[in-house]
């Protein structure tokens, strides 16, 4: 009946198979390791709420992670993640995507079907280009893409109505329909 999991800063560079087998884990707090990847079959843990994994060496998520319906929570910043699995548009219930200071070139283009997410900070990556897809985000009110090699900005993003904070690099250039972000104070040029 475990609900909650902390095995933060334990120097932990695995989480065993096992872990996966707690049906009714909730929230799994597992940062501050030196975890290189997480269990194939993290995604048993259908009642987790809040996985917490930044500050390891993670490379990749296993594609199981798509069957987490119920989370919420995602931070897997301070890693080494050099993609992320398209299945992560499968997380409906997600509000909450912390992916900044990693290797991601990419983002896929199933992120736009992230259909509750409130916060992306996915800035300290070497991302050159967004999906068109995000403009799909329509409960987005917070994006920080800064540092990145990002020189302009998808049009769809004048569709986020709700965003009230962006921020971005000096050297993006933005559209002429992305201008009433500027017009609305919404963003921090850095």
């Amino acid at each position: 009946k475990l609900k909650k999991l902390n095995v933060l800063g334990n120097k932990l560079d695995f989480l065993p198979d096992e872990i996966c087998l707690l049906k009714n884990l909730e929230s799994l707090s597992a940062f501050d390791n030196e975890l290189i990847e997480l269990p194939k079959d993290i995604g048993n843990l259908v009642k987790l709420t809040e996985l917490l994994i930044n500050n390891n060496r993670i490379v990749k998520l296993p594609s199981s992670i798509g069957n987490l319906e119920n989370l919420e929570y995602l931070w897997v910043y301070e890693n080494k993640l050099e993609s992320l699995p398209t299945e992560i548009g499968e997380l409906k219930s997600l509000t909450d995507l912390w992916i900044y200071e990693n290797n991601l070139t990419n983002i896929p283009n199933e992120i736009g079907n992230l259909c509750s997410l409130k916060e992306l900070w996915m800035s300290k990556n070497m991302i050159v280009e967004l999906p068109e897809s995000i403009g799909n985000l329509s409960k987005l009110t917070q994006v920080n893409i800064s540092q990145n090699n990002l020189t302009y900005l998808p049009s769809s993003m004048s569709n986020l109505n709700r965003l009230d904070w962006l921020e971005l690099d000096r050297k993006v250039m933005l559209q002429d329909e992305l201008q009433h972000l500027v017009q609305n104070k919404i963003i921090n040029c850095i």
